[in-house]
């Protein structure tokens, strides 16, 4: 995959909340997108919570990932925003890393 476009919006909502410069915000998010964990990937508490993000009032986002300890919510491939994974599902989502990692050779 390409790299992504990335929203003002979303920009700044990486930077605040990854830490990182301007110029690595694009590479994080084409990093999500090609190596996260997809919402249809995912299961029980989690998937519950990222279905409710995905069907939640007029959200534009139809592509959500979890990438490390983000929720980073797409429309198409670009970025509009970026969450923090509550800590009750914490444990799940760094799992499931953890295994895709593990089946990508990392």
């Amino acid at each position: 995959m390409g790299r992504c476009a990335v929203t003002r919006h979303a920009e700044h909502r990486v930077r605040e909340r990854v830490g990182i410069p301007k110029k690595a915000v694009r590479r994080a998010a084409t990093n999500a997108m090609t190596d996260g964990i997809k919402r249809t990937e995912t299961n029980g508490a989690l998937r519950r919570y990222l279905d409710y993000l995905y069907f939640k009032g007029d959200c534009m986002a139809n592509n959500i990932v979890v990438y490390n300890d983000k929720i980073y919510l797409f429309n198409e491939d670009t970025l509009i925003t970026i969450l923090n994974v509550p800590g009750a599902h914490m444990k799940q989502a760094a799992k499931l890393m953890q295994k895709k990692r593990k089946q990508n050779g990392e």
